[in-house]
């Protein structure tokens, strides 16, 4: 029985390839026959397409510059005109005035009973030194030191050509001269208040006369050596700020410095100025030289005083001649 159930449900060959045949006739694509009407397509409504716009042409590109550092070289400093001149007039002429007084009313104030003993070790090496060649070199190393920076300036501007051009090197210049004037100012009060006598004071070797000179009242602190350290470290620096990359940087810095750090030397020699004070007026100058220059840096754009903001300032001075010296009376408004 169970190979006859087995034999039941097994298909025959005729009806496997009926099924074959109607799988294949299933998977083809049917034809229309020629019997057979076929139906058009569905009409396809075409809407109008707009038109495109012309494209406007673009202009040609233009190529763009590298950007670039600002020019350092140019003028650092901000000044305000009618201040600033008459700072440097004033200082100028406090600084000069009482010099002209001082020929008729100071002497050293040991007179001819200076003594060498009252002298430190190190300034006591100057006594004896009244070089005259000494003195004319120093004289020239002074006045070369004050000249030089305005001579390189006006060489800068020609071989250079700043983007600031003459109005610029005119403001470095005024800005060296309130410099100097200041330096020289500030040195003279020292001098008047201190009243050191110069060295020749105490060489016995020399005629009373020489000793008992007015003008060798005022050894501290080195005048010179003072000017010239100022304008040799502002100039350098002014320099440096404008041209940061030059190779002649160091060379202006020695050379400047060596002229200075000579007309120093050579003012101990001469026997105007001991140790002590060629030392002290290096300081004075260098601070100088640094401190002026630097409250004109263009940094400084929060100070309330511009170019274009005038100060109501009255200033007002008179010599003033005392029993033991000389001076002058300054009154500001």
């Amino acid at each position: 029985m169970i190979c006859a159930a087995r034999d039941r449900w097994k298909p025959s060959r005729g009806t496997g390839l009926l099924t074959l045949v109607s799988a294949l006739s299933a998977l083809t694509p049917r034809t229309a026959h020629a019997d057979e009407t076929v139906a058009p397509p569905a009409a396809v409504e075409l809407k109008p397409v707009a038109p495109t716009p012309p494209v406007a042409p673009t202009a040609p590109v233009t190529p763009v510059a590298p950007i670039t550092p600002e020019d350092p070289n140019h003028s650092p400093f901000r000044v305000n005109l009618p201040l600033d001149a008459g700072i440097t007039a004033g200082a100028m002429v406090i600084g000069g005035l009482p010099r002209l007084f001082a020929n008729e009313t100071i002497r050293p104030w040991c007179g001819l009973n200076c003594k060498p003993s009252d002298v430190n070790p190190l300034d006591r090496t100057v006594i004896g030194h009244h070089s005259e060649v000494a003195l004319q070199f120093s004289n020239a190393g002074f006045f070369t030191s004050m000249g030089l920076p305005f001579v390189l300036g006006a060489i800068d501007l020609l071989a250079s050509h700043p983007s600031d051009g003459l109005a610029g090197t005119a403001k470095d210049d005024l800005v060296l001269l309130e410099t100097l004037s200041l330096v020289l100012v500030t040195n003279n009060v020292f001098s008047f208040i201190i009243r050191r006598p110069r060295p020749r004071t105490y060489d016995t070797s020399l005629s009373d006369a020489t000793r008992l000179e007015p003008n060798n009242a005022f050894s501290f602190p080195s005048g010179h050596t003072a000017a010239s350290f100022a304008m040799a470290t502002a100039y350098s620096r002014l320099y440096m700020i404008r041209h940061p990359h030059s190779p002649w940087i160091a060379p202006l810095w020695i050379g400047t410095y060596s002229l200075a750090a000579m007309t120093g030397v050579l003012r101990t020699y001469a026997g105007d100025h001991f140790w002590t004070d060629v030392i002290t007026g290096s300081i004075t100058g260098v601070g100088l030289g640094l401190l002026v220059p630097w409250m004109h840096t263009a940094e400084l754009k929060s100070s309330p005083v511009t170019a274009s903001t005038p100060l109501d300032l009255h200033v007002r001075f008179a010599p003033m001649v005392l029993d033991r010296g000389a001076g002058a009376v300054v009154i500001v408004e």
